[in-house]
């Protein structure tokens, strides 16, 4: 038995009585002790046939805890291995459907860039379209202005018509067709009259050029004929 006290007391400090019981208090466990104490001869010996028998009871538990771990160990790497190739499927599933994806981004990339192309080619298309439509446009603006101007010619000339159809009703033509070449006709005829004539005309003005040159040549003054004639 231990007694606690502060670190500043000491046995002087403590009441003489109490120190004496403790002290015997002491002596008498210390005495219990002892007489409780066994001796080695008064132990219980154990046979070496019976240490047989309890190290073959030790090793048939130890077989049964250890066939028991095996037991565990292979239901554990049963469950392991299922895991293993759930795993597994599951990592080539994913591969698989990694593999799918990728492939499908690919192939909507490729779309995107033909959608795109077309896109462009459709708008150069267009681009062009309204280019020709604009050209034809323009082409049909002249050729309302080229008919305006036509008919207004019609219009004009009507009265021209008008005119022939009277001649051909009092002539000896059945239509205007046949006044129209008649005139023709006779204005080709025409043509042909006044550049004949026109030929004659240069024909007799090269003559007379020539006429005049060859008189300056052959020239002969009155007296020189005077003079001949005379001696004649």
């Amino acid at each position: 038995m231990y007694v606690c006290v502060e670190m500043s007391a000491t046995p002087r400090d403590l009441p003489l009585e109490k120190t004496v019981e403790e002290f015997l208090v002491s002596k008498m466990e210390e005495r219990l002790r002892r007489a409780h104490k066994k001796p080695e001869w008064d132990v219980a010996r154990v046979s070496p046939s019976c240490k047989v028998v309890l190290a073959r009871r030790e090793l048939d538990a130890a077989d049964c805890r250890l066939a028991e771990k095996r037991k565990e160990q292979s239901k554990q790497r049963a469950l392991l291995d299922k895991q293993w190739e759930d795993l597994a499927e599951k990592e080539k599933a994913l591969r698989a459907s990694f593999t799918r994806f990728h492939s499908f981004l690919t192939e909507n990339e490729l779309k995107r860039e033909r959608a795109s192309k077309k896109l462009q080619e459709e708008l150069s298309l267009q681009k062009h379209r309204d280019l020709d439509i604009d050209a034809m446009k323009e082409t049909i603006n002249k050729l309302d202005h080229i008919k305006k101007n036509m008919d207004q010619h019609v219009t004009d000339y009507k009265i021209y018509e008008d005119f022939l159809k009277k001649v051909v009703t009092v002539s000896k033509f059945n239509s205007i067709h046949e006044v129209l070449n008649r005139y023709e006709t006779l204005v080709a005829t025409r043509d042909e009259l006044a550049a004949r004539q026109k030929r004659d005309l240069t024909a007799l003005e090269s003559e007379r050029s020539e006429m005049a040159h060859l008189s300056q040549v052959c020239y002969i003054p009155p007296d020189s004929v005077r003079l001949i004639h005379g001696g004649e």
